[in-house]
This record gives C-alpha cells, structure tokens and sequence, in this order.
C-alpha cells in the first residue's frame, strides 16, 4: 500500500499531491512541503497510508471525536499519607 501525500484545506477540500512507496520519503518531502513559506496558512499537509486514492480521501475527511483526556485533576486520587514515605521510613516505624 502507497504513502499519499495530500494538501488539506477547510471544508475538506483535499488536493493529492504524490505518492510513494516508502515512509522515509513521504515524511521528507511532506517536512519540506510545511516548511515551504509559499504554503498557504489555512493549508495543512498530510501523509496517509491506504490502500487507494479513494480510501485515502474517505480517511482525510472522517470526522472523529475528540480525544478524551487520559485523566482530569478532579478525577486524580488524592495522595496517600503512607505513599510519601519510603519503604524503610515505614519499616523503621514499626520497631
């Protein structure tokens, strides 16, 4: 399967660029293209691997949830009094 190389631009409007056989390549020339300043600002460039061009596109313009924070500081435990210490400070309160 091919590495697509495509410009994306708002409303999904994708625009292929090239296509390769190998990562290393894709990812070069996909670097080279952001660094571009002829690149216009509302464009992002992006490398996809898919089967075909049209599997490419469908991954592109997939709309997908946010992703969810792994774990707020209001879900966060509280610390423990004992998880301070270390195993030979507990050790030591015990004699």
């Amino acid at each position: 399967m091919p590495y697509y190389i495509y410009k994306v631009f708002p409303f999904h409007r994708l625009e292929k660029v090239t296509e390769t056989d190998a990562f290393p390549q894709a990812s070069a020339q996909a670097k080279a293209m952001r660094k571009d300043p002829a690149l216009p600002a509302d464009c992002k460039v992006k490398v996809i691997f898919a089967e075909n061009e049209l599997g490419a596109e469908t991954l592109l313009t997939e709309v997908r949830e946010p992703r969810r924070a792994s774990m707020t500081t209001t879900e966060a435990p509280l610390p423990c009094a004992f998880a301070r210490r270390s195993w030979r400070g507990r050790a030591a309160a015990r004699s």
